[in-house]
């Protein structure tokens, strides 16, 4: 168990030979409310700087089980957890850093991309800072 209080990691395992396919590391993180975003929120009525959201810190899938359709459980797996903490505490996004790669089977951002998540801010080099608003999911 993680004593650290930091991150909780979650490993993925496939059945048949109990080899390590992937795992997810989540931890708390807050959107500061910019551009487009603080706009939106503005006319809702809501005028806080920062909103709570849930990080994905790190997802990996192992190289032998890409395509699978294990990294989209992942996500799904992600958002059935943020739901649970969200019906307790004030959850409002899920959040990720997502690493470009030149080679499209491992570039994160376009994985991103086709499971709803939106570009928080653009930037032309390192991670990509992305979200996913859990109130679209429920529409």
């Amino acid at each position: 168990m993680n004593y650290s209080k930091f991150s909780i990691t979650y490993l993925w395992f496939y059945k048949t030979n109990k080899e390590l396919c992937g795992y997810v590391t989540v931890l708390a993180d807050a959107i500061n409310l910019q551009g487009k975003l603080k706009e939106y929120f503005r006319q809702e009525g809501i005028f806080y700087k920062s909103l709570p959201a849930l990080k994905i810190g790190r997802l990996c899938v192992s190289d032998n089980y890409l395509g699978r359709g294990i990294g989209t459980l992942m996500i799904e797996f992600v958002i059935v957890l943020a739901e649970k903490i969200g019906s307790e505490i004030g959850l409002r996004f899920i959040t990720t850093d997502a690493k470009r790669n030149p080679d499209p089977r491992k570039d994160s951002v376009h994985f991103y991309k086709r499971l709803g998540f939106e570009v928080l801010k653009q930037r032309e080099k390192g991670t990509l800072p992305m979200y996913k608003d859990l109130i679209k999911i429920k529409k």
